[in-house]
């Protein structure tokens, strides 16, 4: 990770083959409600219209955008920006890269790279409330042509994710924390790999460190029980489990530096899962949003929410709005 890099997190996440940032399944896009959730903003645009994709990550919302014109012969010209530094035509496999689709890292939504007036629309799935709200709708307002339409999907603080998201930061804390597991991991393969390289017994102190990594992993299996759908603790297990294994095959750094990744990418994923905590909207925090895009010369303002299940899951908040002329 780059020192000061407060965004690694993201670099990260989105440099697997994955679409979705949740409600996915296997690095596939979002479910069949999201779609049609979109399509129905989607027929209100014009022919040909310029979309903008807002942290469009690896571009779930900009396919469904170009999948949808393609059907439609509507001929969407479709830009995805992120912050993050993306390359989803290099990292994504399991859904064709559209053509119709251009994206850009490192690219901020508080500092857009268009002309004032230049799209028909901005829209923005799970995306925009991790931004600064004043400056990325000021830029929003800049750069949507008047009648051009927003449409911003928001983690809602009481949704279905931000419920799995503290569940999740308790399971994480208890394998990070209270099993002190990667410490444990890195004790007991050093411990391991230097008796059987040197051909010696295990010491005393070894012994008790490979003690302590098995009750650890058997803590972690305990968990995976309870909760066996968890691809972390999956993950973590799986991982832990396999590079103990074939430590033979490898040189000791070799193994340490495999142990730092799977640790790193907990470091990530708990910092993904943070930031969606304290990005996610309350309905306060909805009717405040809705008061600031009526002050920047949006109209139609509409603030819904946004269900899956039949309404039994809150998948977010849905903020739509049409660019008014001065």
């Amino acid at each position: 990770m780059a020192e000061g890099n407060k965004d690694w997190i993201w670099d990260r996440y989105w440099r697997f083959d994955r679409i979705a940032s949740c409600f996915d399944s296997a690095g596939s896009n979002y479910p069949a409600e999201f779609e049609a959730e979109w399509n129905a903003f989607f027929r209100k645009l014009p022919r040909g219209a310029a979309i903008l994709d807002l942290c469009t990550g690896n571009g779930a919302i900009a396919r469904m955008a170009a999948k949808f014109s393609g059907k439609s012969s509507q001929s969407f010209k479709i830009t995805g920006v992120d912050r993050a530094g993306i390359d989803p035509d290099k990292y994504v496999t399991s859904d064709g890269n559209d053509p119709a689709i251009t994206y850009l890292g490192g690219v901020s939504a508080e500092r857009l790279p268009f002309e004032n007036a230049a799209l028909d629309a901005v829209i923005s799935q799970y995306g925009f409330e991790y931004t600064d709200h004043d400056k990325t709708l000021a830029e929003i307002s800049r750069v949507l042509k008047p009648g051009g339409r927003g449409k911003l999907v928001c983690h809602a603080a009481e949704g279905t994710p931000a419920a799995n998201g503290r569940v999740e930061v308790r399971t994480i804390t208890t394998v990070t924390n209270d099993l002190d597991l990667f410490r444990l991991a890195g004790k007991a393969i050093t411990a391991a790999w230097g008796s059987e390289k040197e051909g010696r017994e295990l010491s005393s102190a070894e012994k008790q460190d490979m003690k302590a990594f098995g009750a650890a992993m058997g803590g972690l299996s305990d968990a995976l029980e309870k909760e066996p759908n968890n691809p972390f603790l999956q993950a973590a297990y799986g991982l832990l489990r396999h590079t103990f294994k074939v430590r033979e095959h490898f040189p000791l750094e070799t193994l340490m530096e495999k142990i730092e990744d799977i640790k790193a990418e907990t470091r990530a994923h708990l910092g993904r899962i943070k930031a969606l905590l304290e990005a996610s909207l309350t309905e306060d925090d909805c009717r405040a949003l809705k008061q600031t895009l009526e002050s920047y010369r949006f109209g139609d303002v509409l603030w819904t929410r946004f269900a899956l299940d039949g309404g039994a899951k809150l998948a977010g908040w849905n903020f739509e709005f049409r660019r008014v002329a001065k």
